[in-house]
């Protein structure tokens, strides 16, 4: 209890890296606090601490200077001992991709932790579409960061994170301005890498209908039942007569408008 432990890697300006710190035989159950420190000692990641797992993630981050980078460990809890694994990877660039808003699947393989993807495709103002998100093959148990972008850089959907099973879904949307728009993924969980498979759809045009709670048509009525009466009822129909109201007003045997009609239903929702 008490030793510390650092380990250093060589670098270049411009490099991007992640990195992994995993602890075992005791050292999986204390915090560690972590520090990077820049080869000319200055701090390139300051005081982060492992989960109550012993694991830290660092996320994708680019390399300022050329040299030694230095790792530094310090168990700072529960007087715990064991051993601390430390993985750095060197990231290769992000990847690009497109698709189309037609229902087609495209779908990147992330080789590397903290190898993040883009997919852009083209819309129009006003057109309605979904957009469905799936991980595989390692992605389906991390959580991936989805953000969709309108062509103007401003965000259409604030960002989420995939479910416990990579998965995320977005919709009905409507876009607003006419352009490319680009779905932004960011594994940032567990070091994970894998597939993620992304399927944007054209809803078609809304419903004419009520206003749902998001905005959207919600959906239509179907028409009120044909009222019957004495100049449209079958002859000699004895059921039908039979369901003619015995209190009516009306010299033939029919029943007035207001006692056929069904009572109006009004749905009112608090906003």
């Amino acid at each position: 209890p008490g030793q510390n432990a650092s380990v250093t890697f060589s670098g270049s300006a411009g490099q991007r890296i992640s990195l992994k710190i995993s602890g075992s035989g005791g050292l999986d159950y204390d915090y560690t606090l972590v520090t990077i420190k820049n080869p000319d000692g200055s701090s390139f990641v300051t005081a982060a601490m492992t989960d109550p797992w012993g694991n830290y993630f660092l996320d994708v981050h680019t390399l300022l200077q050329p040299g030694p980078y230095t790792i530094a460990l310090d168990p700072t809890y529960h007087d715990a001992i064991g051993t601390l694994s430390v993985t750095v990877w060197s990231v290769p660039n992000d990847l690009a991709l497109s698709t189309s808003a037609d229902g087609s699947t495209v779908t990147g393989n992330l080789t590397t932790p903290g190898q993040n993807a883009s997919v852009t495709f083209s819309g129009s103002a006003g057109q309605r579409i979904s957009i469905l998100v799936s991980g595989s093959n390692g992605l389906e148990y991390d959580y991936t960061i989805v953000a969709i972008k309108n062509p103007d850089g401003s965000i259409l959907v604030t960002p989420k994170r995939t479910d416990g099973h990579g998965n995320y879904s977005a919709g009905p949307l409507t876009l607003v301005q006419p352009g490319t728009y680009t779905i932004a993924l960011d594994p940032n969980y567990y070091a994970a890498t894998g597939n993620l498979s992304v399927t944007v759809n054209d809803l078609g045009a809304a419903l004419a209908g009520p206003i749902g709670q998001f905005g959207d048509a919600g959906p239509l009525y179907e028409p009120a039942p044909a009222i019957t009466t004495a100049s449209n009822r079958p002859p000699n129909s004895t059921a039908l007569a039979a369901l003619q109201p015995s209190h009516s007003s009306a010299g033939d045997g029919t029943a007035p408008l207001a006692d056929a009609l069904p009572p109006t239903k009004t749905a009112t929702q608090a906003l």
